[in-house]
């Protein structure tokens, strides 16, 4: 009885007075409110950001201005005739893609989408340890859902509260949308560099093809290009471009999806085909683009601009149809260049062995017009 009141004494001392039980309950207690107040700030800052997330009707609705589409002319009979916008871009649908392009973009830029709910906290962690090995930013933790929301509802800046936004934005898109249509999503709307939003006019600026038609290699290049444009791209840095496209190529045989000789046969085969020539050829600044008709297209610009202003001319994928047939057009256009010609020659103000108005007449050449009506 002495030995375990002596015990007991002991016991006491060494807690300060307190027993076990007490100690473990009040360390629970404490853990327990940590959590708490842990909780509730965050869901105080997710109830302070998400009151004024932007809205997803960007995401239901190709014709809203965030996606920049352009406006397209159409003459009579429904041939285009003139597009203009701020950005190009031509939409494609999910089920258009081609497989290795899917396959070679998840593998660089988002491994686990079709595992992780929006926040890819495993690969925030890894870039993470990436990027402090190698001293610099190697490796974006970003899924493509997060970049999704970032292009299109959020700017470049970063701050703690856009950061924040951006995160619970995600969250709702991904609760929305399923995987597909936010891929689909994604590669209307991502930047390629060289003036090519979206992978469609993306494939048609770098290989003058739709993207149903890329093949392995060309898909891999284009997978590189989102992280950052104008560093890989193969006309302004053409070895970058190349090590990057070592990268994309690495990934897929990483994943088993290519067997090292393929691609390293494939990835020689590119380099040596690729033309750098024909790149800048179709490397588009210029957004306006007339294939017929010029005056008449002015005209209807100005129209378009008097009536709706040039956020929705130039972004909001107007489609115009007009009254202009292009048939009639282009054969008047003939016959009054033939007879102006032939006027001309015979007045002296060409030799008679001209075979074509020159651009830049030494004398005053008679001109002409004509203008056709429906006397209906």
């Amino acid at each position: 009885m002495n030995y375990d009141k002596k015990l007991q004494s002991k016991r006491n001392q060494s807690t300060g007075g307190w027993s076990l039980e007490r100690v473990l309950f009040f360390t629970v207690l404490l853990l327990f409110t940590l959590v708490s107040i842990g909780l509730g700030v965050g869901f105080g800052v997710i109830y302070a950001f998400s009151g004024d997330l932007p809205s997803l009707a960007p995401l239901e609705d190709y014709s809203s201005a965030e996606w920049n589409l352009p406006t397209r002319i159409y003459c009579a009979d429904g041939e285009l005739i003139a597009s203009f916008s701020q950005e190009r871009r031509e939409l494609i649908r999910i089920d258009d893609l081609p497989p290795e392009l899917i396959q070679a973009t998840l593998v660089v830029e988002d491994n686990r989408f079709f595992e992780h709910t929006g926040l890819d906290f495993s690969g925030i962690t890894r870039a993470a340890l990436s990027n402090l090995r190698a001293g610099s930013i190697v490796e974006g933790g970003s899924t493509i859902t997060q970049q999704l929301a970032k292009v299109l509802f959020f700017s470049p800046r970063q701050t703690f509260r856009r950061k924040i936004r951006e995160a619970l934005l995600t969250l709702k898109i991904e609760q929305r949308y399923t995987k597909q249509e936010i891929l689909e999503r994604y590669f209307n709307k991502i930047y390629f560099g060289a003036g090519a939003y979206g992978v469609e006019a993306a494939s048609q600026i770098y290989f003058g093809k739709n993207v149903q038609d890329l093949n392995t290699a060309e898909a891999a290049l284009l997978a590189g290009l989102p992280r950052a444009p104008s560093s890989y791209s193969p006309l302004r840095n053409p070895e970058r471009a190349q090590r990057r496209h070592r990268v994309v190529f690495g990934r897929l045989i990483n994943n088993g999806l290519l067997e090292p000789e393929e691609a390293e046969t494939k990835f020689i085969e590119f380099w040596e085909q690729f033309e750098y020539r024909h790149f800048a050829d179709r490397e588009e600044k210029q957004q306006e683009k007339i294939h017929g008709a010029p005056y008449f297209v002015e005209h209807v610009r100005k129209l378009l601009l008097q009536r709706y202003g040039e956020d929705v001319v130039y972004r909001g994928g107007l489609e115009v149809h007009t009254t202009v047939d292009m048939n009639y057009q282009k054969n008047l256009q003939q016959e009054i260049y033939d007879y102006l010609l032939e006027f001309n020659r015979k007045s002296g103000n060409l030799p008679d062995t001209a075979t074509e108005i020159p651009e830049d007449p030494p004398t005053q050449l008679v001109e002409g017009s004509a203008i056709v009506k429906d006397p209906q």
